[in-house]
């Protein structure tokens, strides 16, 4: 894995990227990111509440967190990875650097928790990209071989890794785990496709 550097993002940020909405988006935010070949890796987290919906039924009386949901915010996370990637490289090819585009995207963070941040014009060109990106970008999953290891429950917080490890043409191919407290719950690869076009070029993330 290469080194990762901080990225803190919240969902406000990441709901730029994504299509699901609450309560089906399944991140509450990002930690770290590398872009960096050979294997591309992001670490994002949810927060999993006794307040949840679905602990209405599932169960009553033990607060089990289902099992897929952690699937889908390990899907939602390699999703997520492959976008960035395509957005950075998007960005770069319009003369922002990755660095600056991060940094912009840090910044948009910032303005959600009312920090003061001078908005800038390549700012507003991450918005529009991005806005093209989401609209143009499915996310479809073709095979999972994942292992469940131990069970999540209310109050824990699930961390997820993604790692990109292989292009297929249009397919990617992930290594993914989900940790709670240092404790691997769940691991294996996850294999889709995300479909990325951005203000109508494809873009190979």
């Amino acid at each position: 894995m290469p080194p990762l550097e901080s990225l803190p993002l919240g969902a406000e940020v990441i709901g730029l990227f994504l299509k699901q909405r609450r309560p089906l988006l399944m991140l509450d935010g990002i930690e770290a990111y590398s872009w960096r070949e050979p294997r591309p890796t992001l670490k994002t987290f949810k927060n999993v509440s006794a307040n949840e919906p679905i602990f209405d039924g599932h169960f009553p009386d033990l607060m089990l967190w289902p099992g897929i949901y952690t699937l889908e915010g390990l899907g939602q996370s390699c999703h997520l990875l492959g976008m960035l990637n395509g957005l950075l490289e998007f960005a770069e090819g319009r003369g922002v650097s990755r660095a600056d585009t991060l940094k912009n995207l840090v910044n948009l963070h910032r303005l959600n928790r009312f920090e003061p941040v001078t908005r800038s014009p390549e700012q507003e060109a991450v918005l529009r990209a991005l806005a093209d990106e989401k609209a143009a970008a499915p996310a479809v999953t073709a095979a999972l071989d994942v292992k469940f290891l131990a069970p999540v429950f209310a109050g824990d917080r699930l961390e997820f890794t993604v790692e990109l490890v292989k292009r297929f043409d249009s397919l990617m191919r992930f290594d993914v785990r989900a940790e709670v407290r240092g404790r691997v719950v769940l691991k294996g690869t996850h294999t889709g496709s995300v479909g990325l076009s951005l203000a109508g070029r494809e873009v190979s993330p």
